[in-house]
């Protein structure tokens, strides 16, 4: 069974959900001015944003990273700190207007990601194979490409639909 965030009438879908939510339908939202009209295309655009983070935690790393599409600016960042050196390694970068990223509406099955310059970072989410599609055997991977190799993880950060 398809679980979407907005139902049939425009309306959003709050509560507790015992499933993930397999689609973020926003384009289906019934957005309104104040003055009670339905809003036009470009401020629907506008009004809409969304980001994706994935984070990991091991006995040596803590590792962080996330996309986010604010319409007016995107922005992105990566952070790695080693707690035994105390080490902290970090790189965020901004866009304007939408340029450079890209964010599906699937957050069980989709990607995300932002490239600026030489800078490319992609979130995947992938099921392993012979596995059922459940959100906890779900693989979550990220590729950060400026000189460094891809870092992977496979713990999720969430499994209520909240995000891979």
């Amino acid at each position: 069974m398809s679980s979407r965030l907005i139902n049939r009438d425009g309306d959003l879908r709050v509560g507790i959900f015992g499933e993930p939510i397999d689609e973020v339908n926003y384009r289906d939202f019934d957005l309104r001015t104040p003055f009670g009209r339905r809003a036009g295309r470009l401020r629907r655009h506008f009004a809409f944003k969304q980001f994706q983070f994935l984070g990991a935690l091991s006995d040596t790393v803590v590792f962080g990273c996330a996309i986010a599409d604010l319409k007016y600016v995107n922005t992105a960042f990566v952070y790695v700190y080693e707690p035994a050196t105390r080490r902290f390694h970090e790189a965020s970068f901004r866009m304007p207007l939408s340029a450079g990223v890209h964010c599906d509406q699937y957050p069980e099955t989709g990607s995300a990601s932002f490239h600026s310059g030489g800078n490319h970072i992609v979130m995947t989410v992938s099921t392993p194979s012979g596995l059922a599609p459940r959100s906890d055997q779900r693989e979550r991977s990220i590729e950060k490409t400026q000189a460094a190799a891809p870092c992977r993880t496979w713990q999720p950060t969430a499994t209520n639909g909240s995000g891979p």
